[in-house]
């Protein structure tokens, strides 16, 4: 925090990450963002998750929830469609369970995925890479163009 340090990022995923940095939790609270990131595909599966995740993490509520690594179509389906991740994990934010949700992805197709999902589901944030290789190919640089322009108009974060 000393040195500009305000963005805590882990996932369930990350081994014990979430236990590790659960004392250094509990001594600041309130000074940083707090964000974690479920595989869970349906409402049920990413609620588990983020229901384990809140307890290792012993806090009651997360900054934001993220989707991760949503690349995959029949994935991407599952957790759009009925009794899917995007559906739970709304219902946790209007719950208070969460403040926020996003989704991760990685890849030359990721943020048209992320531009499908944004016409979908309100969500608050998107990650998904920004450099000048990817930007090279013409499909990767139209698409992030149009999710740049979503994203400033529907005031949805982006993290690259």
């Amino acid at each position: 925090l000393d040195f500009g340090l305000n963005h805590i990022d882990t996932a369930a995923s990350y081994g014990d990450s979430e236990l590790r940095l659960a004392p250094w939790i509990a001594q600041h609270k309130g000074a940083f963002f707090l964000a974690t990131k479920t595989e869970g595909r349906t409402s049920d599966s990413a609620r588990a998750e983020l229901e384990r995740s809140l307890e290792r993490l012993g806090v009651d509520h997360v900054d934001l929830i993220q989707l991760h690594n949503l690349v995959e179509e029949d994935e991407w389906s599952r957790a759009h469609g009925a009794g899917g991740a995007v559906e739970g994990l709304l219902r946790a934010r209007d719950e208070g369970l969460v403040h926020h949700v996003g989704v991760t992805g990685h890849g030359l197709r990721i943020a048209g995925m992320h531009l499908r999902t944004l016409e979908r589901a309100d969500l608050d944030s998107v990650l998904l890479p920004y450099n000048f290789t990817l930007l090279k190919n013409d499909g990767y640089r139209r698409d992030m163009e149009r999710l740049l322009e979503t994203c400033a108009e529907r005031r949805v974060a982006v993290q690259t």
